[in-house]
């Protein structure tokens, strides 16, 4: 079982999607497939991106719905986000939430951008961005993948404090 979760956890830090398949499907009533799924969301919580699908290989019992989920989630996988549309969906999260007054400064985020795309990273540019709580950047996350429709891909968010260039320098005034 160590092993398999080894496995789970390279998957999921190299940035693919997961679908976990259970066969026999045909010999387990809905009640059990409940239970199987609630254990899973519970015990395993880092597979909350994951999909969940049951099939009958035997009987070919939704297997082309397996195949319909597999082109969605590539389909996902392979989108591409211009800057200009993350910037605007960035600014759409922070007027619907302000991100949180961290030791008496207002936390600015002023612009994001993708830095790669499989996986996806997205990277996000403001002042004071390492006073960040987590919950506010698991809202981010959420929004993102909610506005872009990603939401059984893995996304990395990263985020860059940037630096006021007349900060470091003294100014001289002559009178």
């Amino acid at each position: 079982m160590k092993n398999l979760l080894d496995r789970i956890y390279f998957i999921l830090k190299s940035g693919k999607p997961i679908i976990l398949v259970f066969n026999k499907s045909d010999l387990i009533n809905s009640s059990i497939k409940r239970q199987i799924k609630n254990t899973i969301k519970k015990q395993c919580s880092f597979l909350s991106l994951s999909k969940m699908h049951f099939i009958s290989a035997l009987h070919k019992i939704r297997l082309s719905q397996l195949f319909q989920l597999i082109h969605e989630i590539h389909q996902s996988y392979n989108i591409e986000i211009n800057t200009s549309e993350l910037t605007k969906t960035l600014h759409e999260a922070i007027k619907r939430h302000q991100p949180p007054m961290t030791k008496g400064y207002k936390i600015k985020l002023k612009y994001a951008h993708i830095g790669s795309f499989k996986p996806l990273k997205i990277i996000i540019h403001g002042n004071r961005t390492k006073y960040l709580s987590t919950s506010y950047k698991r809202y981010l996350v959420n929004f993102f993948c909610r506005t872009f429709n990603v939401n059984s891909i893995p996304m990395h968010i990263k985020f860059k404090d940037s630096t006021n260039p007349y900060c470091t320098k003294k100014r001289k005034i002559d009178f």
